[in-house]
């Protein structure tokens, strides 16, 4: 039997310790379309622009959220901290 490239007797047992230490632990899904969006807003932000700034033009250019709302800037913080989260 062969687990992870170690091979072990099939009477063999495994025991695994793991310790996390984290203030946060999440995982975050998005799809392609939600990615993409938070890549437009990380590319504004490394433009100079700031959250406010992102907000009014995702909101001028008639993007909305993906709850159908118009953008705020806290929101864009949220996301933009997700989507660095992913890279």
């Amino acid at each position: 039997m062969t687990f992870f490239e170690v091979k072990t007797s099939p009477s063999a047992f495994l025991n695994v310790q793991v310790k996390i230490r984290t203030e946060a632990l999440s995982l975050v899904w998005m799809d392609d379309d939600h990615h993409l969006l938070v890549q437009r807003m990380l590319s504004l932000q490394a433009e100079g622009l700031n959250c406010r700034q992102i907000a009014d033009r995702l909101n001028a250019s008639g993007t909305t959220s993906w709850t159908g709302k118009s953008f705020y800037p806290e929101l864009v913080q949220g996301q933009q901290r997700s989507g660095s989260d992913q890279n």
